[in-house]
């Protein structure tokens, strides 16, 4: 099995079993509410690798998506016998994601006694209408044969915690409904309803099938040489955090039935219509290295399959703080929003989440949040950080020390611009915010802290200088960034040191950093965002929008496209020039290479 480089395409060529479980988990597609591994349709084994949105085993740290009923699954038969590619000539296997439009694609000829019979199955989770899922599959035989195509919803290859309640059938459709019990290990009671409808060209319904949370339709023909043959089928999940349990079977069914009308290929146009749509507000370029390309739009794809800004899979904690940035800027503020956490976690994560509330804040204009809605929030880590502070550990670790005097001191400067019936709705004292003003000038002496910086470790001593940078001067982040070692210890902290070393022009250290991360987890995806986006383009937002950008070494250029408070900025940089230009909405002042000027429709700099 060999994998190709494409701008647009994650393609497999060649089947190989021992390569099986990397293949699905790179062609996995999702929409946030609903998402699947690369799974083989025909295969019957296994447990479902389908996961809906909201069912989810509750852990700060490493959370479970609890996996439903499988709703890929379609059974093939040739002359009788079960498709089963591990035990079959298989010839011209390809598989490919397509991240443009949100298609897998999968095709491959089979070679039997006969002769050959080419297959291709389509598949996509709609990103125009969240609870629908789409396939089609095509045969064209080149002899005389007898085939079968057997689509279905199985609750059973579900997770256990899942209660099967009911089948249910129409003249066109079948649906089931499952259940999770209220607390049943954490998880928040939940039930899915799910309703199936399929559409065939050349084949005859023959038979239906039911069993306990099972549901099956066959359908069959004896098909001539030549003859495409086709199956279409259509899945739409619903659950009861959006509809009453009694009514979800019958909305599944009725919203399947009309997914079945509208056909394959009108839901597909109106899909791949609105993932160009997503492209158009945040698509990344990169001009002379295809590998760069093809990684940055991976994971930028993933991460928009992973969340919608309505609906997200099972993220943790960290993995959300470390997204943030890219979330708000990809899909808008909006979407962004939903991701902000909830107070809890170490002392580092109630850092994370404070800085995350200031990152919203100075991103979007929206300041108010932090003086209502977030300033519980911001009360909730300030006091963390109070209690914390007993022990003395905050004084002995530069980067917590100075993380926690910053959240505390972003907390007291929203609370005394807050209104006075806030601050008595949050019940704050005199007693306690003077406790904390004297606790930040106790773990913030501005004339010891950079002798104190230099003893932190090198992955704290840059993620201080990187997500305070506007408080510092270049001197010191250089001072701090030249006594790094080359032994970062994940993703992030890699972009971290590929964003300080463009602010600093160390382009080579810049670029190979770049090209260490991969896209292997939800903090990497987001990591080669901000590598490209806050390292090369230089852009930051602590005090107003501004781009520093370099040129990587080994790239003839390179742009991508920002939501910024309600307007499209695309900035695009070559070896001669830098141009920003204003794709959509209102003129504004921004600052580039350190000089601000007034964007109205495009900025073209020499270089």
């Amino acid at each position: 099995m060999s994998f190709e480089i494409h701008p647009w395409k994650i393609i497999c060529r060649g089947f190989d079993g021992m390569q099986k479980d990397e293949m699905l988990r790179l062609l996995s597609v999702g929409n946030g509410y609903m998402g699947l591994l690369g799974c083989f349709e025909e295969e019957s084994e296994g447990d479902s690798q389908t996961w809906i949105s909201g069912a989810e085993k509750p852990d700060l740290n490493a959370p479970e998506a609890i996996r439903c009923l499988r709703v890929d699954g379609i059974g093939v038969e040739i002359d009788g016998e079960p498709l089963d590619l591990k035990h079959a000539e298989i010839l011209d296997f390809t598989a490919e994601l397509n991240m443009q439009t949100g298609l897998y694609l999968r095709k491959f000829l089979l070679n039997t006694e006969k002769g050959r019979i080419a297959f291709k199955f389509e598949r996509f989770v709609s990103a125009a209408q969240k609870e629908l899922y789409a396939s089609r599959v095509s045969v064209l035989p080149e002899y005389e044969v007898r085939i079968a195509l057997k689509p279905y919803l199985n609750a059973n290859a579900g997770d256990a915690l899942w209660e099967k309640l009911a089948e249910e059938e129409t003249e066109d459709g079948a649906a089931l409904l499952v259940r999770i019990d209220e607390n049943q290990q954490g998880v928040s009671g939940m039930a899915v309803g799910a309703a199936m409808s399929c559409w065939a060209d050349g084949l005859e319904l023959e038979a239906r099938k039911y069993d306990r949370g099972y549901a099956e339709a066959a359908y069959s023909a004896c098909a001539e040489a030549g003859d495409l043959i086709s199956l279409e089928k259509y899945v739409l999940c619903f659950n009861s955090r959006e509809y009453e349990q009694n009514v979800l079977t019958t909305v599944a069914l009725r919203a399947a039935a009309r997914a079945r009308e509208l056909g394959y290929d009108e839901l597909f146009a109106t899909h791949s219509g609105a993932w160009k749509a997503r492209w158009a507000a945040c698509d990344i370029t990169i001009d002379g290295d295809e590998k760069a390309q093809q990684q940055i739009r991976y994971a930028m794809f993933r991460l928009m399959n992973i969340s919608s800004g309505e609906d997200s899979c099972a993220m943790s904690m960290d993995n959300k703080l470390a997204a943030f940035p890219a979330y708000m800027a990809m899909m808008g503020q909006d979407a962004a929003k939903q991701l902000l956490p909830a107070v809890d976690g170490n002392a580092k994560q109630q850092a994370a989440i404070a800085h995350a509330f200031f990152d919203y804040a100075t991103f979007t204009g929206d300041f108010e949040f932090l003086r209502k809605e977030g300033l519980e929030t911001l009360y909730s880590i300030a006091r963390f950080f109070l209690t914390s502070a007993k022990d003395g550990s905050l004084e002995n670790d530069w980067f917590m020390g100075r993380m926690a005097s910053w959240s505390i001191g972003l907390f007291l400067t929203q609370m005394h611009r807050a209104a006075p019936e806030r601050i008595a709705a949050l019940e704050i004292t005199k007693t306690e915010t003077a406790q904390m003003l004297e606790l930040v000038q106790k773990l913030h002496d501005p004339e010891t802290e950079m002798e104190r910086m230099q003893d932190s470790s090198d992955d704290d001593r840059l993620l201080g200088l990187y997500s305070l940078g506007h408080l510092y001067d270049e001197a010191a982040i250089r001072r701090g960034y030249d006594r790094c070692e080359k032994t970062p210890q994940n993703a992030f902290s890699l972009a971290v040191r590929c964003i300080l070393a463009a602010q600093l022009g160390k382009k080579t250290d810049a670029t190979e950093n770049f090209r260490t991360i991969r896209a292997e987890s939800i903090s990497g995806m987001a990591a080669l965002w901000l590598a490209v986006v806050h390292g090369f383009g230089g852009m930051r937002t602590a005090e107003g929008l501004a781009f520093s950008p370099v040129l990587p070494d080994g790239w003839q250029g390179y742009s991508f496209r920002i939501q910024y408070r309600g307007r499209i900025i695309c900035l695009n940089v070559t070896e001669k020039q830098i141009e920003i230009e204003l794709a959509d909405g209102q003129p504004l002042v921004l600052t580039l290479c350190g000089e601000e000027m007034l964007l109205k429709d495009r900025i073209i700099r020499t270089r």
